[in-house]
């Protein structure tokens, strides 16, 4: 039996529609039992943002007489489709595997995979290689391919010359699955693609799909075991059901020479990060207030800009709500850590440095008694005696607070001061440092910042603590600062994540847009490279041999954008599109390759739009419809008279009054001067001191 198809009109909002849809069909249990019982059916979304979405759609159209249904992300739907026989293998075993795997290699056989191998003694240099090719192995499983495959495909290809590497990847990667059967462990990837091969998928439940119109091979072939149970809904009209494979997945050809009906009003070419800000601005004032700030989506397909949009709205007093509240790496405890394991490898001054400089570092000095002043201590110690490396001995003479300072320092960190060890016996010890920096800390959970330190504070504690589990075979020995960057490394991509507070205008990661029902769009960064985003440079697996081997590759991006973009322009009331010229660096942008699937003369009219300077936003212009809501939280402090005035002045006073007045009171009224340890020499009066 075929997977059933259901094509909601473009027309019309996608999510609240399929509510509404899957509503209706089941209207008739109400009657017979007072509710809704929706909680056989297992529904699936391409993002979280779009699950939890579609729920609070789903609730409010029953009037909360509702049994929910389960809902998931595509990433967690194979487990729910067949039984594993064994535990999976975690990330950090299975690149531990792989980097084994490699060492068995001959060396003229590891020359060919790579060209300088790490060093035998360098663990963590082999681990991020085992991890690399972990990463490729999961790509192309997601797929149904093999290292074996790519080297019995490749060779069809013109140009492909690397048979020989793929078939030794083959060789290691064959290995690596041994050694996993033999410490009891299953390859998750490689389960899915035995279940699929025997069969063994099935589903009591009914099972929906939402918007999933970039499933992989593997996926699809899941669902062909259980097509019977599947339903799948899509965005567009039903004349357009040829565009879509029979699992409800973009075609690419027949969206690469598709029409987008982007209009010449929708496009604002503007020229930095800045005016982009300012054309978002602009855009929300144009509406006049005909749109609450719920109805409003700013899409964020660069991520670096968020929170210069942020800034920009939140000066003119329009809340924004961003659901990533911060990377697991920006937060104070991780970046504690890393400087901690810089510090203890090397005891170099620089790092020691960084490390007191940091907040929490440096109010639990504050703490431990030290003068209050102890940091410009430091900084006039260092400038004066420019040691490279920290010692409380006789190498910092007449420097008793820096002396201090030091041995504070290295009491705290002293329970890692361990040699090597097994890296499943670091977790106590970190837990131990992180408890003594932050026990005089009270954190309040209703604080955003306080509250990521004891999310970040658990989920390092919880990423040490996986480490126990590791097969006993397979536990490196590590340095303190090798086993802490390791851990780090692992979890650093993680993210924290905000709730959401109503009354704010939602700033979108790109592929959300897909399930966000929003009237009105601002579609920021609509440059190539992120709308469609494209990989043409890879280590091993580059577009074209994606191409030919069916993986993912840049045509099936550009298809998944087309028709994103497509139904977007056809259910919202309002879309605008900004166009950047230059990235925050100064790097010339080139625009979306969408903004060119249009007539001949169309073409011509916007790139002659994108390469025409003539007419440039004022700033102050486009920003002027809002009014400020609060003046800058940074008050600049205003000069006071002199008593009694000064009535002697060097020559070389005057020039720096030309230059700005108001420096010039800061540094020769006041007498303020630059301090830091930033110096890498001594300057000539210090050298001549030496001397």
């Amino acid at each position: 039996m075929a997977i059933r198809r259901v094509f909601i009109d473009w027309t019309q909002p996608f999510l609240p529609t399929v509510a509404r849809h899957l509503l209706d069909e089941r209207e008739a249990t109400r009657a017979s039992e007072g509710f809704l019982d929706l909680s056989n059916l297992l529904i699936v979304f391409p993002t979280r943002q779009g699950s939890r979405r579609f729920l609070q759609l789903l609730t409010e159209a029953a009037g909360g007489q509702l049994a929910p249904p389960e809902c998931l992300t595509v990433g967690n739907l194979p487990e729910q489709l067949y039984t594993p026989q064994f535990p999976f293998a975690p990330a950090l075993t299975q690149a531990l595997v792989w980097s084994e795997a490699l060492r068995t290699l001959p060396s003229e056989e590891m020359q060919v995979v790579v060209r300088q191998p790490p060093a035998e003694g360098d663990t963590l240099g082999w681990l991020q290689l085992g991890d690399l090719l972990r990463r490729q192995h999961a790509e192309l499983a997601g797929d149904r391919l093999d290292f074996a495959d790519v080297a019995r495909l490749g060779p069809s290809l013109d140009g492909f010359d690397e048979e020989h590497r793929w078939s030794v990847l083959a060789k290691v990667q064959r290995e690596y699955l041994n050694r996993l059967d033999a410490e009891g462990l299953w390859d998750q990837q490689t389960a899915r693609l035995v279940a699929i091969e025997k069969e063994e998928c099935q589903l009591e439940r009914e099972l929906i799909c939402v918007g999933t119109v970039d499933l992989n091979r593997t996926l699809r072939g899941m669902l062909d075991q259980v097509a019977d149970r599947t339903t799948v809904y899509l965005h567009a009209p039903e004349e357009l059901a040829d565009s879509f494979d029979r699992h409800g997945c973009l075609i690419p050809a027949a969206w690469l020479e598709r029409e987008v009906p982007i209009g010449p009003e929708q496009v604002h070419v503007v020229n930095d990060p800045a005016s982009q800000a300012d054309q978002v601005v602009a855009d929300l004032a144009s509406l006049e207030g005909a749109y609450s700030a719920e109805q409003i989506t700013i899409a964020m397909p660069d991520r670096p800009l968020v929170p210069r949009i942020q800034r920009r709205l939140e000066h003119f007093g329009v809340s924004t709500y961003w659901p990533i509240r911060c990377q697991l790496s920006a937060t104070a405890p991780f970046r504690f850590l890393l400087a901690a394991a810089d510090y203890l490898e090397t005891r170099r001054s620089d790092d020691f440095a960084a490390l007191i400089r940091h907040p929490d570092v440096s109010r639990w000095l504050t703490k431990q008694g030290l003068d209050q002043d102890w940091l410009s201590d430091w900084d006039n110690s260092f400038c004066l005696h420019l040691m490279s490396r920290t010692s409380v001995s006789e190498n910092w003479p007449k420097c008793e607070v820096t002396r201090k300072l030091i041995r504070q320092v290295d009491g705290l960190l002293n329970p890692l001061r361990v040699g090597k060890r097994k890296l499943s016996q670091f977790g106590e010890l970190v837990e131990q440092i992180l408890f003594e920096l932050y026990q005089h800390q009270t954190l309040d959970s209703s604080d955003p910042d306080q509250s990521a330190k004891v999310e970040a504070c658990q989920a390092i504690q919880d990423a040490f603590t996986a480490h126990e589990s590791l097969p006993a075979g397979l536990d490196p020995t590590l340095s303190a600062g090798d086993a802490i960057r390791l851990t780090l490394d692992s979890i650093s991509r993680e993210e924290l994540y905000r709730v959401e507070e109503g009354g704010q205008i939602e700033l979108s990661g790109w592929l959300d847009l897909a399930l966000d029902d929003s009237p009105v769009l601002i579609i920021t960064s609509f440059n190539d490279g992120m709308v469609p985003s494209s990989v043409n440079h890879d280590l091993f697996l580059p577009n074209r041999l994606r191409v030919h081997l069916g993986l993912e590759d840049n045509s099936r991006r550009y298809a998944r954008d087309c028709h994103l973009v497509s139904a977007a322009l056809h259910s919202r009331d309002v879309v605008r599109f900004i166009v950047g010229r230059r990235n925050d660096l100064g790097d010339p942008l080139v625009p979306s390759r969408l903004l060119f699937a249009a007539e001949p003369e169309e073409i011509a009219r916007r790139v002659v739009q994108f390469y025409d300077r003539s007419e440039q936003p004022d700033r102050q212009r486009v920003a002027s419809p809002f009014t400020p809501a609060k003046a800058s939280r940074f008050p600049i402090p205003e000069p006071v008279p002199l008593s009694p005035p000064r009535t002697r002045f060097r020559v070389t006073e005057f020039r720096d009054y030309l230059a700005s007045p108001y420096r010039y009171y800061l540094r020769n009224q006041l007498g303020l001067t630059e301090a830091g340890d930033s110096i890498e020499e001594l300057d000539p009066l210090a050298f001549g001191s030496l001397l």
